[in-house]
């Protein structure tokens, strides 16, 4: 997926980044972060996930991007409830 211009009618990532395997996670939210139309809504999911990694993510696509209000909230919420490596 991630060598396609443009993603098959009707697929979207956003179940794949719910999946139990976080190797699939990454995935998914390296396609959502990286399309402008999903990227906002990535940001505020990710930051919350259990992979330090996807986290990362997140916040460096925060920090390129900019960043919603609501996900800037979902970051607060997650660095002031546990510590990050």
């Amino acid at each position: 997926m991630a060598r396609l211009e443009t993603w098959p009618e009707g697929f979207s990532a956003f179940p794949y980044a719910k999946h139990p395997d976080p190797r699939v996670r990454r995935e998914a939210y390296a396609l959502l972060l990286r399309d402008g139309g999903t990227r906002a809504q990535a940001i505020a999911l990710a930051v919350a996930d259990t992979d330090e990694r996807i986290v990362r993510a997140a916040l460096n696509a925060a920090l390129e991007a900019g960043c919603r209000r609501d996900a800037l909230r979902a970051e607060h919420q997650r660095l002031a409830r546990e510590r990050l490596g």
